[in-house]
């Protein structure tokens, strides 16, 4: 199993993944490359993973908007997953609260 842990949140991805984080310090891409936090991937399926957690106790007040989910244009299918159904999304994995 893989952990990482992005700011209070914690992510395992279960031994069937092959999990990195991807926008670590000191990486570097190509301009205009905005990096997700997490890539993982298992047999036929590649999952990128940007975490946006507006409960966060950093987070500022106009990003606490608990009943409007937080949305984006993007060029591919995306989902918005709250915490709690992480499992459902991605089977083997997992996401909880930890201490800021």
């Amino acid at each position: 199993m893989t952990s990482f842990k992005e700011g209070e949140l914690r992510f395992s991805f279960g031994d069937e993944w092959h999990a990195e984080h991807f926008d670590r310090p000191g990486a570097a891409f190509p301009k205009g490359v905005s990096p997700v936090d997490f890539m993982a991937e298992r047999a036929h399926e590649l999952v990128l993973v940007e975490v946006k957690d507006p409960s966060a106790a950093r987070a500022r007040v106009a990003n606490r908007q608990a009943d409007t989910p937080w949305k984006r244009t993007y060029v591919s299918d995306c989902i918005v997953v709250p915490v709690e159904d992480v499992g459902k999304a991605l089977p083997g994995c997992s996401a909880s609260r930890v201490a800021p």
